[in-house]
């Protein structure tokens, strides 16, 4: 029967990714790789840039201010951000190349382009894509759309909205607590919501045991103190994550 084709939307490591096994599991589909920028970019995993990484930098980070933070973030972005791991690039560019070479095209990349229209029909989805470098404008049906096109990062969830107006600001607490008004007697600790005050390193798993540490010290300091103070017997603090 007829190869399916699958549009795979996003120019980061989750969009090469699902590319490579979509083609290893079905070596008869055809995949559309459509992304913004100009060309699939590598992840800078070099030595010094990956310093920005370690748990002392979090120290360095936290310390400066608003726009500084801003300014560090921007300037690291291709650390983590809309790049590919460059021995995954490789694999992708072999990939095309031998295609090219054969003859055969499953894979198409599509660079500057995005999608201006959709709508389900009989044989699939189809797709209105918009190639910005030419102004040009061309349908294609799919099978499957795979949206691998990140997602927002909030520094305060949904869930504390019943606490909103006891919070200051987004920005945590070196310890990862959330700065509350001075009547709000709970501690709120956070994880995975601080990277406009900790840094790139709040999306890495690896630095968890550490987060996770200083959480713990900082529980453990206050819960102390209250009970010296008030003789409470019971944790009022919650941990996120």
């Amino acid at each position: 029967g007829r190869a399916p084709r699958v549009a795979v939307i996003g120019g980061g490591q989750s969009a090469a990714e699902v590319t490579l096994d979509l083609s290893e599991r079905n070596p008869n589909v055809r995949i559309d790789l459509v992304f913004r920028g100009h060309a699939l970019k590598p992840s800078d995993s070099s030595p010094f840039v990956n310093e920005i990484f370690n748990p002392d930098y979090i120290d360095h980070f936290h310390s400066r201010d608003e726009s500084q933070r801003a300014a560090i973030i921007r300037s690291f972005r291709n650390t983590n951000y809309a790049v590919v791991d460059p021995d995954l690039l490789d694999q992708l560019y072999r990939m095309t190349y031998q295609q090219r070479v054969c003859g055969s095209r499953r894979l198409a990349l599509h660079p500057r382009s995005e999608i201006v229209g959709a709508q389900a029909v009989r044989d699939g989805i189809a797709l209105e894509l918009l190639n910005k470098d030419e102004g040009i404008r061309h349908h294609a049906t799919y099978d499957a759309i795979v949206l691998a096109t990140g997602y927002e990062r909030s520094p305060i969830p949904a869930f504390l909205d019943p606490i909103s107006r006891y919070i200051e600001t987004s920005a945590l607490e070196r310890d990862y607590r959330l700065q509350t008004s001075p009547g709000f007697r709970p501690q709120v600790y956070l994880q995975g919501c601080s990277e406009i005050s900790h840094g790139l390193s709040d999306t890495l798993l690896s630095v968890l045991p550490m987060r996770a540490h200083e959480i713990t010290a900082a529980l453990l300091s206050s819960t102390g103190t209250q009970r010296g103070a008030e003789q409470e017997p019971h944790l009022a603090e919650r941990v996120y994550s």
